[in-house]
């Protein structure tokens, strides 16, 4: 739904996931470059608060990570 809706996004999957799922559908996402993927384990308030500035300061590179997410869409 991320990638259809061609949105960047700061994932965190469940680290309880059946086979690691989530963290691998994570990891392909942020490996082509649409999403910032934090570990459940070393997920705190303060890396989210820099990792949300820094896109604050940053908005081309949302715009980038969105480019991404969509070309990474698959419709039907």
């Amino acid at each position: 739904e991320i990638c259809i809706a061609g949105r960047p996004s700061i994932l965190i999957p469940f680290a309880a996931s059946k086979e690691g799922d989530q963290y691998n559908n994570a990891m392909f996402i942020k490996n082509q470059g649409a999403a910032f993927v934090f570990s459940e384990y070393h997920f705190n308030e303060s890396n989210l608060y820099k990792m949300i500035y820094y896109l604050m300061d940053h908005p081309e590179h949302l715009i980038e990570m969105a480019r991404h997410a969509k070309n990474l869409s698959r419709p039907r």
